[in-house]
C-alpha cells in the first residue's frame, strides 16, 4: 500500500477555462488537449431539436458553475481513505479523490513478471507511450457525446492503466475509487483497459461523494477497451454521489477486437457519503 502525499492547498479554477498547462505531462499528450479543446469549443452545444437529445434535459448542460479543484487537505485525503471500503479482497487498488491520486495498491510481483501493467494514468503516458497511444480515446464518440468526449479528452488528467498480455487472468478484481469533495467540482477520471487474446479480468469502480451536499457535482467518466480475440472484461460502476449530481459515462471498446466485454452500473442516488 503507497499513499501519495501532497502538502499544497490550491484554488480552484473553472473548467471552461481550459486545459491546465501546468500539469507535468509529455509534449504529445498537452498536444492533443489543445487540439480537443478546440473541438470542445467549435462544437455547438446540443438541443432538443438534435435526435440523440430529443428527450434529454439539456439545461442540465450549463458548465459554467463547474471547476476543477485544488489540492486537497489533509484532513480530507485521511476521511476518504477512512471511508474508501469496498473488497474484501482485491488484486490491487487505486484511490482517487478530486482527480487526484492518494492511495494505490499495486499488484503482485507475480503479476508484474507476467506482464500485468496497472499504473496511474500520468505515469503510464510516460513509460508505456506507444501501447497508451494507441489505445486512449482511438475511437470516434457517438450517438452525440462528440462535444463532452472532446471535453473530457481537453481535460483528463487522472486515472488508472490496466494491461494483460495474452492468456492471462487475474482472479481477484482490480478495485478502483473515485471520490468527489467540495460542491460543483468536475472530475474527469478514464480507465484505459487493454486485454490481449485469452485474457480475463474483472474491474470495480466506485464512485462517491464526500460532504458534497449544496450544489450538483460533476462528474465525466470514461471507458476504453483495447481488447484482442476471446479476451474477457468485467466491469462495474457503482455509484453513490449527491443526488444532483451529473454523471456522463462513455464506454468504448476497440472496434478492431472481437472481446467479450461486459458493463454493469449500480447507480444509488441518495445522501452523500458524510460519515464525521
Amino acid at each position: 500500500m503507497s499513499s501519495v502525499a501532497n502538502h499544497e492547498v490550491g484554488k480552484s479554477a473553472p473548467i471552461l477555462s481550459g486545459p491546465a498547462e501546468s500539469r507535468e505531462f509529455p509534449d504529445w499528450f498537452h498536444d492533443q488537449q489543445r487540439a480537443a479543446w478546440k473541438q470542445f469549443e467549435s462544437l455547438p452545444n446540443p438541443t432538443r431539436k438534435d435526435q440523440a437529445w430529443r428527450f434529454a434535459n439539456v439545461s442540465l448542460l450549463d458548465l459554467t458553475p463547474f471547476k476543477i479543484s485544488g489540492p486537497l487537505s489533509e484532513d480530507d485525503r485521511r476521511n476518504i481513505l477512512k471511508y474508501s471500503r469496498g473488497l474484501d479482497e482485491y488484486a490491487a487498488r487505486m484511490i482517487f479523490a478530486n482527480d487526484q491520486l492518494i492511495e494505490r495498491d499495486v499488484v503482485s510481483e507475480d503479476l508484474k513478471k507476467r506482464g500485468v501493467i496497472f499504473q496511474p494514468l500520468e505515469r503510464a503516458l510516460v513509460e508505456h507511450a506507444d501501447l497508451f497511444r494507441k489505445y486512449f480515446m482511438s475511437t470516434e464518440a457517438t450517438l452525440g457525446s462528440a462535444k463532452f468526449a472532446a471535453l473530457h479528452k481537453a481535460l483528463v488528467s487522472s486515472g488508472a492503466f490496466l494491461y494483460l498480455p495474452r492468456g492471462v487472468e487475474i482472479e481477484q478484481p482490480i478495485e478502483i475509487f473515485h471520490w468527489l469533495r467540495h460542491d460543483n467540482i468536475a472530475i474527469f477520471p478514464h480507465l484505459l483497459l487493454v486485454t490481449d487474446e485469452l485474457a480475463k479480468v474483472t474491474v470495480i469502480e466506485h464512485f462517491r461523494s464526500y460532504r458534497s451536499r449544496q450544489t450538483p457535482a460533476g462528474i465525466r467518466r470514461a471507458h476504453v477497451a483495447g481488447s484482442h480475440l476471446a479476451s474477457h472484461c468485467e466491469r462495474s460502476s457503482l455509484q453513490k454521489c449527491a443526488r444532483r449530481s451529473f454523471p456522463h459515462d462513455f464506454r468504448r471498446p476497440n472496434p478492431g477486437g472481437t472481446a467479450c466485454p461486459f458493463h454493469r452500473r449500480l447507480s444509488k442516488s441518495s445522501q452523500p457519503s458524510s460519515e464525521r
